[in-house]
């Protein structure tokens, strides 16, 4: 099973124009055709009457959620009348949607969780839209260029660009956005945003934890039921075991796959198998390993933004071994879960009950909190407060990382870029939903790592649009309540859960397996910075000398993996180049 893929033809449409567009991908059928745009996909959409299709996953509202594959025609009335706007309201999923707008022209709209990505570019007359770059038609693909300033703010902070992609004039349609193309000319506009959802300082919702249990199974259960044989990412951490917990529970055929290096940081095995144990799911274990990962090839070539992960290759092929040994349809991610559950251990919700104006227990209540959290005593917890309250930090300090980027181009690249749309919050905004809604921007665009072409979907059900929603709205001193990370999901899941993963703190991770895959590629990985496409376009600059000139470099314990990143970025550009 492949994962769904589309493409979307707007604009005057005369009747040659897909044979003037060169080569289309064969397995892509026509399945709308109207005067103003024209819609092919890999699989059967669900139909809008005559005005338009929906393609991929849709769900209902109601609990429990039930999959759409057919609407109604009260329904369909209802797309109709609001150009596509019911849909957010109406129901969930990973989808984008086509619709016939009442002025003749069309409308696309991407649901909120981003499942099913959406790339679009201008192409002679016509806005050319598909999930992969892949499905562009060959006339399109065949100018494709890197867009230098993009990629510069790409390396910097690879979520900080909203729909400027670092190829140019290729644009993303961003999750929960719209796209309108007509007589007028085309325009892109928020119909979901998550600053509706946030808790606020006169607005928060105390929720049951019980009520975000049901919520969380309900919306698993509806992505389960989609697919027969599911490969889940399992670390044993909390995120992960939430989403095994559901899927141990159904008729569906599902498989755990931990991947582990020999450090402890690294070897999450025993917690993952405590997991699978638990939930009578069979378990595939797999060793990061060097001559996995190809340091002169990107992890995926043809995406608009480049994957800075090289072990990633690893990964894939573990799940490319799974799949040789059972039907897979699908590749669950715990990807989102922090961010959902509102992972943070700062002074941050202090602050936030210090501008809600809690009454003096609650504030004093959640000060004890942080300190059991974070460790820090109270003159600490107080100066850290104080410092968020009256301190000003730059752009340039709160988020990217700027270590081997030559300082011009970065400013000159910041100023041509708009942050993304969710990192402006309103401005009676509390930090810490400012802070949630930047964690769950960072979980979003994850496609999974191969092309939507030859494998399964990667589907990250934490950030389905009821689960967002609901837990957006919950202040950020509920999820540290008792000192506890993420303190709501785990009253909420503490039956279903082994007590060792619901008391985990730890946080695992391959970065020893990065540390060793650098050192063992240093010569050629710093050879391709110092005269590649990065180095030639004045991206880069202070690339350590060759290891074997006798200049050695004093590396920081960052350094090796930033310069993995990069090498990363440049094995994709030079494919575009």
């Amino acid at each position: 099973m492949t994962a769904p893929r589309y493409l979307g033809l707007i604009g005057d449409v005369p009747p040659e124009a897909d044979k003037n567009l060169g080569i289309l991908p064969p397995d892509l059928h026509l399945i709308v055709n109207r005067a103003y745009f024209r819609l092919w996909a890999s699989k059967e959409a669900i139909r809008i009457g005559d005005v338009g299709a929906i393609v991929g996953h849709l769900f209902t509202r109601s609990r429990p959620a039930r999959r759409v594959l057919t609407l109604t025609s009260e329904q369909e009335e209802r797309i109709r009348k609001t150009n596509g706007s019911s849909l957010f309201e109406e129901f969930w999923g990973g989808y984008v949607a086509f619709v016939e707008t009442q002025d003749g022209g069309c409308r696309v709209l991407r649901d909120p969780s981003g499942t099913l990505p959406a790339y679009w570019l201008r192409h002679s007359q016509q806005i050319i839209i598909a999930a992969e770059i892949l499905d562009y038609p060959s006339t399109a693909r065949a100018n494709l260029r890197v867009d230098v300033e993009g990629l510069t703010v790409h390396l910097w902070d690879l979520h900080h660009l909203g729909e400027r992609t670092c190829l140019s004039g290729v644009r993303e349609l961003l999750p929960g956005y719209a796209l309108h193309v007509g007589s007028g000319g085309s325009d892109t506009c928020a119909l979901w945003s998550p600053w509706d959802h946030v808790a606020s300082r006169t607005r928060s919702r105390v929720i049951d934890p019980e009520e975000l249990r049901l919520t969380v199974v309900d919306t698993m259960r509806a992505w389960a039921g989609c697919f027969d044989g599911i490969v889940l990412g399992m670390s044993g951490g909390l995120d992960s075991s939430i989403i095994g917990s559901v899927l141990g529970r159904l008729p569906i055929s599902a498989c755990g796959l931990n991947m582990a290096w020999s450090d402890r940081e690294g070897d999450e095995r025993a917690f993952a198998q405590q997991a699978a144990d638990a939930f009578c799911m069979p378990l595939r274990t797999f060793q990061y390993q060097l001559d996995q990962v190809n340091i002169a090839a990107p992890v995926v070539a043809t995406v608009p933004r480049p994957f800075l992960a090289p072990y990633a290759q690893s990964i894939a092929l573990a799940q490319d071994a799974v799949a040789e040994s059972m039907p897979v349809a699908a590749f669950f991610s715990g990807e989102g879960g922090d961010g959902v559950f509102g992972l943070m251990q700062s002074v941050t919700p202090v602050v936030d009950r210090l501008y809600a104006r809690s009454p003096l227990r609650e504030l004093v209540g959640t000060i004890r909190d942080v300190a059991t959290l974070t460790g820090g005593d109270l003159t600490t917890i107080a100066r850290h407060t104080l410092g968020r309250i009256f301190g000003r930090s730059s752009r340039r300090a709160a988020t990217g990382d700027p270590s081997f980027l030559v300082p011009s181009r970065l400013d000159q690249a910041l100023d041509s870029a708009p942050p993304h749309p969710w990192f402006k919050p309103p401005s009676a905004t509390l930090p810490g939903s400012a802070a949630h809604v930047r964690m769950i921007r960072r979980a979003l665009g994850n496609d999974g790592f191969h092309t939507r072409l030859t494998h399964p979907p990667t589907i990250s059900p934490l950030l389905a649009q009821p689960i967002v929603e609901m837990c957006l709205g919950i202040p950020s001193w509920e999820w540290v309540c008792n000192g506890i990370d993420r303190s709501v999901a785990r009253s909420a899941f503490t039956q279903d859960l082994p007590a060792p993963i619901v008391c985990r703190r730890s946080k695992g991770g391959p970065s020893g397996f990065l540390d060793h895959l650098f050192w063992e590629n240093e010569a050629k990985i710093l050879d391709q910075l110092r005269s590649g496409f990065l180095a030639d376009n004045e991206i880069v600059t202070c690339i350590p000398a060759d290891p074997h000139s006798g200049q050695r470099y004093d590396f920081t314990p960052a350094q090796p993996r930033r310069l993995l990143g990069l090498v990363a970025a440049e094995t994709w550009a030079r494919c575009w180049a």
